[in-house]
């Protein structure tokens, strides 16, 4: 077979918040972890059954998309605030203690989905489309079928991004996913006498 790659716009994985819900409830938008930790609380509170901040894929997707935004890296990536930048493996350095118990304390209060640690991506989904869940950390074009479902409920433009948010080291940071798929993408050649089994290994 052949690799095949396409280009795609610049995206990655972003905090998304029910906007409507913050401007209904007087909220202010958050600017940093804190913050968001204060809505959130602000949304179990006004909702005691919801679980304010859903996410899919597991444990890994949930840390990998927050510890880099919060200061420290996920497994081993490079890191330009680090000595000028350095690859760091991030999950043995100290401050991704504070990583942990952050989301430790989302968890225990009721916060963080309770199902976080295997949440479907359908169920994924289905929280954030149904008013069960009001933020997600992830790819934020995915916000275009929540509104959609929302909307058909009476309430519109309720997803919407947060900017960059600080973390406790006074810095604002993200990251973005490879402008490229490299090695994601395959074709199969029409010749391959079984094309369902070929990439099976």
């Amino acid at each position: 077979f052949t690799v095949m790659a396409r280009h795609v716009n610049k995206m990655g994985r972003v905090p998304m918040i029910r906007m409507d819900m913050i401007k209904d409830m007087d909220l202010k938008v958050p600017d940093n972890f804190e913050e968001l930790y204060e809505v959130l609380k602000a949304f179990k509170e006004a909702y005691p059954d919801s679980a304010p901040w859903t996410n899919r894929n597991g444990t890994s997707s949930l840390l990998s998309a927050i510890a880099f935004p919060m200061g420290v890296t996920y497994n081993m990536e490079f890191d330009p605030d680090v000595n000028g930048g350095e690859w760091t493996y991030g999950t043995v350095r100290p401050e991704f203690k504070d990583v942990l118990a952050y989301v430790n304390r989302l968890y225990k209060e009721g916060i963080l989905d309770p199902d976080y640690a295997v949440n479907t991506a359908q169920q994924w989904q289905e929280k954030l489309s149904s008013g069960k869940s009001y933020f997600y950390y992830d790819n934020g074009s995915f916000s275009i079928n929540f509104n959609k479902a929302l909307e058909a409920e009476g309430y519109k433009d309720a997803f919407g991004p947060l900017p960059i948010m600080e973390n406790s080291k006074g810095q604002r940071r993200t990251w973005y996913y490879e402008p490229h798929w490299y090695g994601t993408c395959y074709v199969v050649s029409s010749k391959v006498e079984d094309p369902e089994n070929v990439m099976k290994f």
